[in-house]
């Protein structure tokens, strides 16, 4: 096929978006275009107020000024924020014959912008991606051959663009989880049958030792801890069972690990999901801004209340925040009739099981 390089580009590397980038450039070579814009729009009918511009040149148009979507966007084309998704349209066609005071203003300003000739193309890959792209020409119009490949990718760019909405939406549901889990100091790794790290997140590198072997990456550990961690993972690929009640595996000085099963998604080499939890708590003043939202609290009640989380007495934390022990213990019973608390220890309940932790 003679647009396989296009289709190429387009498969490489998609979960980072970069393909559309080399897809631009080649269908610039192939049909000879000077410029081209690519826009992306989460809209599903019109353009979008803040749309991803992307802006690509040929080589003999190195020195040319970037295109000013800005400026084209108020030209008022006249189909644009209707274009059939698919269908090639010529700049031409665009234009508002109707009022001749408005064509006269579009050609002195696309002139003036260096676009002679033009084609726009408009892919709708699912309700929440689109995309619009602009190539350019000034010398001579787009040719035939020209055209017909532009029409002839839309199937594979469409196909492109919702890999790539699909990759962006499962990159921010991971970047949700891992931002709460990182906060509440929960670190977690895949291991395979033999111990070998198939993954480890930020937290758990940072907490544990990773060293290369032949097999892969596995955890710097005692001789009896590294033989209780193969064990476990064998055990669990063995049940395959994704309901199997968790082991918990401790590794000196205060770290531990949680072995269960991995998720249904996993990779099939995955036989044990670790989860571990650091000593990490959010920082003081953070905590007492959201415990003072969350139960209408003054800011020395919500720091007092932060304290007191934290294992103080009510006499140490009024110590700390500079309160006679009488004005703490008058902060503290405010305190837990505004939590709904019935003493000390429901209170540190309260605070550890909200949103605090997470400030």
């Amino acid at each position: 096929m003679e647009q396989d390089d296009l289709v190429l580009a387009l498969l490489a590397d998609v979960p980072n978006a970069s393909p559309l980038a080399a897809f631009m450039q080649r269908l610039l070579t192939k049909t000879q275009a000077r410029r081209g814009l690519l826009l992306l729009s989460s809209a599903s009918e019109t353009l979008g107020e803040n749309p991803e511009v992307l802006q690509f040149s040929s080589p003999r148009a190195k020195d040319d000024r970037p295109l000013d979507i800005s400026l084209l966007m108020t030209l008022d084309l006249h189909p644009f924020g209707s274009l059939r998704p698919g269908r090639v349209y010529a700049v031409d066609e665009m234009l508002d014959y109707d009022r001749p005071t408005v064509l006269a203003r579009q050609r002195e300003t696309l002139a003036a912008m260096g676009i002679r000739y033009g084609r726009w193309l408009r892919i709708v890959a699912d309700e929440g991606t689109e995309a619009w792209i602009l190539l350019t020409r000034e010398s001579e119009d787009f040719s035939s051959a020209a055209v017909a490949t532009i029409s002839s990718v839309v199937p594979y760019l469409r196909a492109a663009l919702r890999l790539i909405s699909a990759f962006g939406e499962e990159r921010l549901h991971r970047f949700m989880a891992q931002s709460a889990l990182e906060r509440l100091g929960i670190g977690q790794l895949v291991f395979d049958e033999n111990a070998t790290v198939l993954a480890a997140d930020a937290v758990a590198e940072s907490a544990l030792t990773l060293v290369q072997g032949r097999g892969g990456q596995r955890l710097q550990l005692s001789p009896s801890v590294d033989e209780a961690l193969v064990r476990t993972c064998q055990e669990l690929a063995i049940l395959c069972d994704p309901h199997a009640q968790p082991v918990c595996l401790p590794l000196g000085e205060d770290l531990a690990l949680l072995l269960g099963p991995p998720p249904s998604e996993a990779p099939t080499r995955a036989a044990a999901l670790a989860t571990l939890r650091l000593a990490r708590r959010e920082e003081e003043a953070s905590g007492a801004r959201c415990l003072r939202a969350l139960h209408q609290l003054s800011p020395n009640e919500a720091a007092l209340a932060e304290k007191l989380s934290r294992g103080m007495t009510i006499a140490e934390a009024g110590r700390d925040l500079q309160l006679t022990e009488e004005t703490a213990r008058n902060y503290s019973k405010r305190i837990y009739a505004r939590a709904g608390a019935r003493g000390h220890a429901d209170l540190v309940r309260i605070v550890l099981g909200g949103l605090a932790p997470l400030a």
